[in-house]
């Protein structure tokens, strides 16, 4: 297997299951240094720790005071984060007349606060560093909507226009793109 990330540290948020944790166990195979994320230190994500060999950080991604203490924790046992992929994301495939306030605010709050919450706590560091590389995960929902999932269809639009932003406030050094897997 290539090892083209040896040496490289990445925190890659959402792990325990899905998308994340494929990502984590490509970047281990790839000779990276993993730190797992999970919204809560439950059995999934303890066990993909465990047979990955890595640490492991849970916090709900929508509290930027607990993501900002979350990743301190993960720099008291690495030297930086180099790599930053934001996965963590929720869907609601409610129709657009039976979604709530409340489900919107729920599918914003973890989808596009949670990568500006990761973003802000991680930034810094790689500015210190002058290097960086973040990942959004977004969706081809982001481009192309279906029937009944206005909230996330919305809120991943919001990613990519998101990742536009942050692409263009911090090149050279840090570049940030996204993906938009399906």
């Amino acid at each position: 297997m290539d090892t083209f990330l040896t040496g490289k540290i990445i925190l890659i948020t959402g792990s325990s299951r899905g998308i994340g944790a494929a990502t984590a166990r490509l970047a281990k195979q790839y000779g990276a240094t993993v730190i797992l994320h999970g919204r809560e230190d439950g059995e999934e994500l303890q066990t993909l720790a465990k047979s990955l060999d890595v640490v492991a950080i849970a916090c709900d991604v929508a509290d930027e005071a607990a993501v900002a203490a979350a990743v301190a924790q993960a720099l008291q046992t690495v030297p930086r984060i180099d790599i930053l992929v934001n996965c963590a994301g929720i869907t609601n495939t409610q129709a657009f007349l039976e979604t709530t306030e409340a489900d919107w605010l729920e599918v914003f709050k973890v989808n596009v606060l949670g990568t500006v919450n990761f973003c802000k706590a991680v930034i810094p560091a790689m500015q210190k560093a002058q290097y960086g590389r973040i990942v959004n995960i977004s969706s081809v929902r982001g481009y192309e909507v279906t029937s009944g999932r206005a909230a996330y269809s919305t809120s991943k639009a919001a990613i990519i226009n998101l990742t536009a932003s942050l692409a263009k406030d911090f090149a050279p050094h840090i570049l940030v793109n996204a993906v938009a897997p399906g």
